[in-house]
Order: C-alpha cells, then structure tokens, then sequence
C-alpha cells in the first residue's frame, strides 16, 4: 500500500515485479493453504460458544473454521480502486489508465487532504513540476485533528513549498469522468480550472460482505466491527477481527494492523489452546510519515511530548523505498 501512489503516478523506477507479489511464500513451511475467492457470506456458531462455523465463497465452496480471523481491510475510490479488482491483468489495465489521465491532464484537483491526497500531490509534482495541483479538503487544516497542530502545519508547508495550492473548509461532491471540462466547482462554488479531478479520500470498511449474515449485528453505524479488547467479536468467541475494519478509536495505518496482528496471533493459538486468559491490546502513540515525492516529508512520532521529523527522516524510513524491502520479506520475497 505505501508503494501504491507513486506506482500509479509514474514509471520512473517502476517498482514491476516488487509491487504486486503472489501469496506462494506467506506460508513458509508449507503448513498452511492459500484459497482465492471471495467470501459472501459466514454463519458462526452459538454466540457465546465456543464452537466454529463455515464461510461461503462466491463460488458455491462452503469451509470449515475453527477460529475465523477478518481481516478485509477498506476499500477505495478513486485511483487507489485497484486494490478492489478482481484479477492482476484487470489491475494492471486500471494502474496504466490511471496513469496515462495523470500524464494527459492540463490541471488536477485532489479531492481529500488526508495522507493519501497529500502523498499524491508531491508524487505528481516530482513527476510533472509545472503541472497545476490543487488539494480541496474538508476541514479547515490538512490531515486529520487526531494529530497535533504543529505536525498538520509543517505538512501544510512542505506541500505549498512545492507549488501545490490547497483549499480548505470545501469540498467536491461529484468527481466528473476525465477529460472534465476546463473547471470543476465546489460545494462553496468556487470554480477551480481542472481536466482532471481524482478522489484522494480514505478508505472504508471492506464489511459489506456481512450485511445480512448473523455477523451484521456486530457491525457498528459506520460498517466497523465492534470487538473486544481481545479482538475477539462481542458475542462471538471464535471469530477476531483485525486492521482496518475494527471500532477502535484510532487511525486506520500499516502500523496498527502490524501490532494488531501479533495479538491476534497470540490470542488464537491461547483460544485454541483452550486458554481463558488472553492478552489484552493496549494501543500505542499514533506514528505517521507523509511522503512528499521521493526526497521530502513529514513524520510525526506519538511519542514524548510529539516529535515532528523533516524530510532527511521520512526520506530514511519511508520516501526513499516506500518500506518494499520489509513488505517483501514479510510475504517470503
């Protein structure tokens, strides 16, 4: 995921064989099996038993689970939508679409000023310098109030540094099909000119899959799934969930679904074991690096009183290699 905008921005360095890997290697003593599909639908056991239950695939294949752990993830619009395509050929098509309207655009405006739209706006600006990039956000400062002023100003810095304009406290509604006409209007109606509008919003839950199914009660108003501090399911022992679509009150990062997932770990094999005592998650200082092209960025460490970082830190943790190297060894490459 870190790697994926600047895959998608431009071919200089493609990442190519890095970017996509199988999952041949994930299992590296051959213990365990890789199915691809695409489950539709889960019928657990008892709630409050301790007993598993079956998913179903799309395919009509019914599987057995002792322990179920869901870890779906979000789903994204806009250029980040190829992470919701359904074959490697149709994701590769969707990335060289999408850079090709990046190339082609006289002017574009990012719709979202979260990481992912700021990201975008210094991976276009190292690839096309003189290109006109605006950023419409939402709220009156860039990136989310989770995080300290000082941190979301000297982000807001680095981006006008690079000639990037950000407009705050808008918003565009409907994201027009490039080429769009010579300008787009927003909310406020404030015409902004752009051939080219892509949304930059976050992510969201990957659940709909449970609508409808005995799981659909855990499901809080905004498609998250409500757990206990064990990561287990309220009313079912058995099934964890795990990353981005839990109700937990924290950011959505590589970070958290890293720590979350060393717990839940622990925790099934304690479950399996029969064990009633399982480790609890305690959450850790929000930790976030946003890239400005591939020599610029702001890091901010949730630890002490809050510690902001430059480019020469985010360049040595994150901007140079976009973390492929620990995601590679993480998947057996």
């Amino acid at each position: 995921m870190p790697a994926s905008i600047r895959h998608i921005v431009s071919q200089k360095g493609e990442f190519g064989d890095k970017f996509m890997l199988p999952y041949d290697r994930i299992f590296p003593k051959k213990n365990g099996t890789v199915i691809q599909g695409t489950v539709v639908s889960v019928f657990p056991g008892k709630p409050g038993t301790s007993g598993g239950g079956t998913i179903e695939l799309a395919n009509g294949d019914v599987l057995d689970y002792d322990v179920l752990v869901l870890a779906t993830g979000s789903t994204w619009e806009g250029p980040l939508a190829f992470h919701n395509q359904p074959t490697e050929d149709t994701t590769k098509e969707y990335i060289v679409r999408t850079r090709k309207q990046i190339k082609d655009a006289k002017s574009i405006v990012l719709v979202g000023g979260g990481s992912v739209g700021c990201e975008f706006s210094g991976e276009i600006r190292d690839e096309y310098p003189d290109k006109p990039v605006t950023i419409v956000h939402s709220s009156s400062l860039i990136l989310s109030d989770v995080y300290p002023e000082r941190f979301r100003r000297r982000v807001d810095k680095s981006i006008r540094e690079r000639n990037v304009d950000i407009i705050y406290n808008d918003a565009i509604d409907d994201i027009p099909p490039f080429p769009a006409l010579d300008a787009v209007r927003t909310r406020n109606g404030k015409h902004i000119p752009a051939d080219l509008v892509l949304s930059a919003r976050g992510g969201r839950p990957n659940t709909s899959f449970l609508n409808g199914t005995p799981l659909s009660s855990s499901l809080s108003d905004n498609g998250r799934v409500q757990i206990r501090p064990t990561f287990q399911l309220k009313q079912h022992d058995a099934i964890f969930a795990m990353g981005d679509i839990t109700e937990l009150p924290e950011q959505k990062t590589v970070k958290k679904a890293n720590e979350h997932a060393s717990y839940v770990a622990q925790n099934v094999l304690a479950f399996l074991d029969g064990k009633r005592k399982m480790k609890e998650y305690k959450q850790s200082g929000e930790v976030l690096a946003v890239v400005n092209g591939r020599r610029g960025g702001v890091t901010y460490l949730g630890i002490l009183w809050g510690l902001v970082f430059g480019s020469w830190f985010t360049r040595l943790v994150k901007s140079g290699n976009l973390l492929i190297p620990l995601f590679n060894t993480e998947m057996g490459y």
